[in-house]
């Protein structure tokens, strides 16, 4: 049975390393190390507990991580102190997290192939959707970019070299800076990451930049008229 990309993240990260990175040195140390609970205001007694590959939670007040693995635990204490996201997150970004926060040389979108789909888009499958402007760009933007520069339109020649190179261009995570500034660079982008129609895989595919196409040119009486934004 092929191995999920989950499996494959947990076999490379010791959860007990992970969880002192997040919530510092434990109260006590051993076999298990023990936390006062992060999801119980007021716990006296240290009981939140982490081995090397799981996480047990026996507050009073709280289950949250009970026999739970690394994913289900940053998941968790993201939506008590907004950790990664100020909205609630999935288990598949959290992954992704963790395999950009500990360099881990993965190839997160090879791994969803026949045996595992990504959710769509990385959350549970909606029937509606909604355009919602936040105030905080997102911390990861799935598009491809050319490698080349340009200062001017393109031009026969260019365009088809162009064409020639998407083939060898992959989809990658990029932060807001590094989209903003391959746009002001002259950068290609193919904002789905979709080379033509036999890329297409349901489940995995996505769009997250929409592009505007708006024309400074116009005819009056015959006329040819540009204008410039200055």
């Amino acid at each position: 049975m092929e191995e999920n990309i989950f499996e494959v993240v947990k076999k490379q990260l010791n959860t007990k390393d992970v969880v002192r990175d997040i919530l510092g040195e434990p109260v006590n140390s051993g076999t298990d190390d023990t936390y006062h609970s992060p999801f119980c205001d007021g716990d006296n007694d240290p009981s939140f507990k982490v081995s090397n590959d799981y996480i047990s939670d026996f507050s009073s007040k709280s289950d949250f991580g009970t026999g739970k693995d690394i994913f289900n635990f940053i998941v968790a204490y993201n939506e008590f102190y907004h950790f990664i996201s100020d909205k609630s997150i999935t288990d598949f970004e959290a992954l992704r997290w963790l395999v950009s926060r500990y360099h881990l040389d993965i190839d997160v979108p090879n791994y969803f192939g026949n045996t595992y789909k990504l959710p769509k888009p990385f959350a549970e499958k909606q029937t509606t959707f909604s355009l919602v402007r936040s105030a905080y760009p997102p911390n990861e933007i799935w598009t491809m970019f050319d490698t080349e520069k340009f200062s001017e339109k393109p031009n026969g020649d260019e365009i088809g070299k162009i064409k020639n190179r998407i083939d060898s261009l992959e989809m990658n995570p990029y932060n807001y800076e590094f989209v903003k500034n391959s746009f002001e660079e002259g950068k290609t982008c193919i904002p789905s990451g979709i080379k033509s129609e036999k890329y297409w895989q349901d489940n995995v595919c996505m769009q997250q930049i929409f592009l505007v196409d708006i024309d400074n040119t116009e005819t009056v009486e015959g006329e040819k008229r540009k204008y410039y934004v200055r």
